[in-house]
């Protein structure tokens, strides 16, 4: 099946749909308070007991290179098969 005309870029859908009155793209007010209502106690508890920092990495990239460490240290590995990222 084709599709016909112009596709919409991810802004102008969520644009439409709500000017259009459809939310099914956007979170419930309920999911966000839950959501947040499981993560401030760990954010919490992480900067209370001097947990080390989180790895940040670059976008594009795979992730961060102590992620390789950890699994190799486990014995296992990634398994990065898209040929986009580096």
């Amino acid at each position: 099946q084709e599709f016909r005309g112009k596709i919409p870029e991810a802004y102008e859908r969520l644009l439409l749909d709500a000017m259009q009155g459809d939310a099914s793209l956007f979170a419930r007010s309920d999911e966000v308070e839950l959501a947040w209502s499981i993560c401030d106690p760990i954010l919490a508890q992480w900067k209370e007991t001097n947990a080390p920092e989180l790895a940040i990495y670059e976008p594009g990239f795979w992730g961060p290179e102590e992620s390789t460490r950890w699994m190799y240290e486990q014995g296992r590995q990634w398994f990065d098969t898209c040929p986009v990222l580096g």
